[in-house]
Order: structure tokens, then sequence, then C-alpha cells
């Protein structure tokens, strides 16, 4: 999504492991720790808001 202007390079790179961790909830959600998603919840929830923030401008802008 960087590559097409929705997300900055910097953002993008620091959120790849969202990537990750979603094909992990997805595929082999068994593996999930409990301790992990608090973390997540906990240090990276606004990751999240950003991310959606990035996506509206972008369409607003674009559409």
């Amino acid at each position: 999504m960087s590559k097409v202007g929705v997300l900055p390079q910097t953002f993008a790179r620091g959120v790849s492991s969202m990537v990750s961790f979603r094909n992990i909830l997805v595929y082999d959600y068994m593996k999930v720790e409990e301790r992990m998603i608090v973390d997540i919840l906990k240090n990276h929830l606004d990751d999240f808001v950003k991310y959606i923030d990035y996506i509206n401008k972008w369409i607003d802008e674009n559409y």
C-alpha cells in the first residue's frame, strides 16, 4: 500500500508484522498465546487506528 501512496513507507515497514500476525490468527489460531494478544492491544493498538486513518485519508483525497 505504500507503493501506491496509501501508507507512508516508514509506517508500512513498521506494521508489516501485522500481516504475519493476521496469518497466524487465520491459519494457526491454536498457536496464538493470550499474552501475545494482550501485548498487541496494550502496545500497538494505535497502529491499527493510524492504519485506518491513512486509508480513510487516501480515499477522501482520491474519490
